[in-house]
């Protein structure tokens, strides 16, 4: 009787269908990726298989070298004790021949080194030897060798006390010749330093030298036979792979389960990654803080503005990651929504002290559920310059009163008593106008040429000048205008050459620093002036024993409008132009201009020049951000 089968429903086989085919399809595409990483996972397995051989290997050969060292020693301390040893000492001593040739027939692998002459038996095998020398009353007498033979026995006995594995084998090669352990006499060239495969015979070997005696060209070799560690290695690749196949094929079926959960992870963390590539590019710094206070985001030119690298900030409380935080904490607005400040309160420019650096940031924050984002910007720069010009305003204020002040007290005076003063004393008030009137050009003069150089319009020219007869006509024309208790002195090597250049402007620079150095020099003392030629070059100098520059001020004394005591409490006046006018002047005739200065000790003040300086203008020069660090160290 015929039995009927009933086939299954065909919902049931579509519903069951699709995945499969799906699933089929997943594995199609998967066939190369699984195939490349079991392969790569077996490829490390052998790696990791043949790393492990060779660290084995390693140890067994190093114990196999000190055991080595420890016979060499045994040898040097042998020399040693025969070569303090009485009859050997009264031998050499009397260089009776005979009696060492009995010294050394009765001890073995001993020599004597008696003067140019060996005497006792030279070891057949090849050997190497340790040496002592023999003393007496300070006075060499001798030398005495002890030979350690390179023989099997020597072999065997760095092999027990080395616990050779089963099938290792220890040689010692001589100029790449095995001169103990077999097979004898065959020529090899083993890797040093680390293993490597080499083939003796027939068969292959993992191997591993090293020089114990380099100038003796003595080696010492350890060889493990290749096809056990072969056989591991495959081994390692046939369970590396199938744990791959394995994992890789589990892996598989969890992608495929959550595949969905998966595509919606990704699509966030691309929004994320786009939102933090956005934060990361922008120029203003932001700081994200949680309800906690803790730092949870501090972006790139956060760091850049506070010097503070986000690993250190991150994950922190902003209390103790950004100094000064909590005393400027309630002074920064904080809205409930962006665009907010700009209706009810300013952004604010608030001090912040980061690693000793006073900055000044511009700062505002929005609220929101997830913390507060805070951005800022940094505003330090714009607040130095505004203080350098308001202290510049005040120093050319001052600097403009004075000599308008005796002009003004002059004039006035020849005015309403002229003819009740005797004729020295108008003359005394004309030169008094004179050199008021000269000391305000030189003022005025001075800003506008910082104007110029500041807007790249100045040049300079070429002409050919004795800079001797310029330096010295300097010194004359500062020291006629100079009170007594100052000394100059020259010091022009006799060999300066003439140059080529602007004689204008060099006159200008050196008259600067000299009349620099009378100033800075309120008690008076000496103030020496120097010259000399060197590589191409001429260097100028200018010494004081002034009241010196602190270091932190050197780094600065080159700028423009800057000087060390605006206030005036020293009682020297100055419009912070004279050296950045000198810097930017050298620098325009190719050459550079430096400080030398502790506090008390007073100051030189250096620039070298080429010996022909070609003119050149602002456009021609090159330029770059550091132009203002790169010559200076420091201005007054």
């Amino acid at each position: 009787m015929p039995v009927s089968v009933d086939s299954p429903p065909s919902h049931l086989v579509r519903r069951i269908g699709v995945p499969l085919r799906m699933a089929a399809g997943l594995v199609l595409l998967a066939l190369v990726p699984l195939a490349f990483a079991a392969w790569f996972i077996s490829r490390e397995a052998a790696s990791s298989e043949l790393d492990k051989a060779d660290a084995g290997l390693t140890a067994t050969f190093g114990a196999a070298v000190r055991a080595f060292g420890d016979v060499l020693e045994d040898a040097e301390r042998r020399a040693a004790e025969l070569a303090g040893s009485r009859p050997v000492i009264a031998a050499l001593s009397s260089r009776d021949r005979r009696e060492l040739e009995r010294l050394a027939r009765a001890r073995v692998n001993v020599r004597f080194f008696l003067g140019a002459e060996l005497i006792g038996q030279r070891p057949r095998k090849p050997f190497v030897e340790q040496d002592a020398e023999a003393f007496s009353d300070q006075r060499s007498l001798g030398n005495v060798l002890v030979s350690v033979p390179l023989d099997t026995s020597l072999v065997e006995h760095l092999s027990r006390t080395a616990a050779l594995a089963l099938g290792d084998r220890l040689l010692i090669v001589r100029g790449n010749r095995i001169v103990a352990g077999s097979p004898l006499g065959a020529a090899i060239e083993p890797p040093a330093g680390r293993p490597g495969d080499i083939q003796v015979g027939r068969r292959r070997y993992r191997a591993l030298a090293d020089e114990l005696l380099s100038r003796q060209g003595v080696a010492l070799v350890i060889l493990r036979d290749r096809e056990p560690i072969e056989a591991a290695i495959a081994n390692a690749r046939w369970r590396g792979g199938l744990t791959a196949l394995a994992a890789l094929a589990g892996v598989l079926v969890l992608a495929y389960l959550l595949a969905p959960a998966i595509a919606r992870t990704r699509f966030s963390q691309q929004q994320r990654a786009q939102a933090a590539r956005v934060l990361a590019h922008v120029n203003d710094g932001v700081l994200l803080l949680d309800p906690e206070g803790f730092v949870r985001f501090w972006n790139p030119a956060a760091e850049a503005i506070t010097g503070l690298a986000a690993g250190a900030v991150s994950g922190h409380p902003v209390a103790e990651a950004i100094p000064g935080w909590p005393a400027v904490a309630d002074q920064i607005p904080v809205a409930t929504q962006p665009g907010e400040l700009s209706e009810r309160a300013p952004v604010q420019t608030v001090p912040l002290e980061v690693e000793g650096n006073e900055l000044w940031l511009s700062i505002s924050g929005v609220d929101f559920g997830e913390g507060t984002v805070y951005t800022f910007y940094d505003l330090t720069e714009e607040r130095r310059l505004e203080e350098l010009k308001t202290d510049f305003v005040a120093s050319v204020s001052h600097e403009l009163r004075t000599p308008l002040a005796s002009i003004y007290g002059a004039a006035v005076t020849l005015a309403e008593r002229r003819e009740l003063l005797a004729h020295e004393v108008r003359d005394e008030l004309l030169a008094v106008i004179r050199q008021q009137a000269e000391r305000l050009a030189r003022l005025i003069n001075d800003i506008l040429l910082s104007g110029q150089l500041g807007a790249g319009r100045a040049t300079t020219s070429e002409e050919r000048f004795d800079a001797t007869e310029l330096v010295r006509a300097v010194v004359d024309e500062v020291v006629a205008r100079t009170p007594t208790n100052h000394t100059f002195s020259l010091d022009a090597a006799r060999d300066v050459p003439a140059m080529t250049g602007d004689e204008g402007k060099v006159r200008q620079v050196l008259t600067n620093l000299v009349e620099n150095a009378v100033k800075y020099s309120p008690d008076g003392g000496r103030i020496e002036v120097g010259l000399k030629p060197g590589n191409g070059h001429v260097r100028f100098s200018v010494r004081d024993n002034g009241i010196g520059i602190a270091p932190a001020e050197q780094a600065r004394i080159f700028e423009r409008f800057y000087r060390v005591d605006p206030q005036m409490r020293k009682g020297i006046a100055g419009t912070g132009l004279g050296l950045y006018i000198c810097r930017e002047l050298v620098r325009r005739m190719h050459g550079r201009l430096w400080v030398e200065s502790r506090v008390g000790g007073g100051s030189t003040f250096s620039f070298e020049l080429p010996i022909a300086c070609p003119p050149q203008s602002e456009e021609e020069l090159p330029r770059s951000a550091t132009d203002d660090q790169r010559d200076a160290r420091p201005k007054r």
